[in-house]
């Protein structure tokens, strides 16, 4: 896809052929009921969108991840796949809820998690680009990373390990 965010004439051919799409436009694209349901039920068994997508011929080097992760959000929020009518969700992901609140509410503490662990990477990334930083620092100092080396052990050890100080 283009950066403008436009398909190309090209691109519109290819979409407009995959079962998938039921209709293309410069800058949008439709999906069939059956790819939409299909997706969700793929998804909430675990598949990744990217990989759903990519099957479908739609992958994020056509059509965007950004555009991927719009429309799982879009369609989880709007209910495909749930209801009467497309009620086959799979077994072990429905298993002990009783109802669509339950596994809304389950979905939604697993999205609290997972935004609790990419803050957590996100500051474990930070601190190991603050290390390399203050290394390169004392490399530019002229330590040797053998003297680096000891003077972190002889303060490990003017300090005292958890197990010293608690003895």
């Amino acid at each position: 896809m283009m950066a403008s965010g436009r398909f190309t004439d090209e691109e519109r051919r290819y979409l407009r052929s995959l079962a998938a799409v039921s209709r293309v436009t410069e800058t949008r694209i439709t999906y069939t009921m059956a790819f939409r349901e299909e997706c969700m039920r793929r998804y909430w068994n675990g598949e990744s969108s990217t990989k759903i997508f990519r099957e479908a011929g739609l992958g994020p080097e056509i059509i965007g991840h950004k555009r991927i992760e719009r429309c799982i959000a879009r369609w989880r929020n709007d209910g495909v796949a749930s209801g009467a009518h497309n009620d086959y969700r799979h077994r072990s992901m429905t298993s002990g809820v009783e109802n669509e609140s339950q596994l809304r509410q389950r979905v939604k503490e697993d999205e609290r998690i997972i935004v609790l662990q990419a803050r957590r990477i996100q500051a474990l990334e930070d601190q190991l680009n603050q290390l390399h930083a203050d290394y390169r620092k004392l490399r530019r100092a002229g330590l040797s990373g053998r003297s680096i080396h000891t003077d972190m052990l002889d303060q490990d050890s003017d300090a005292g390990t958890g197990a010293e100080r608690a003895s």
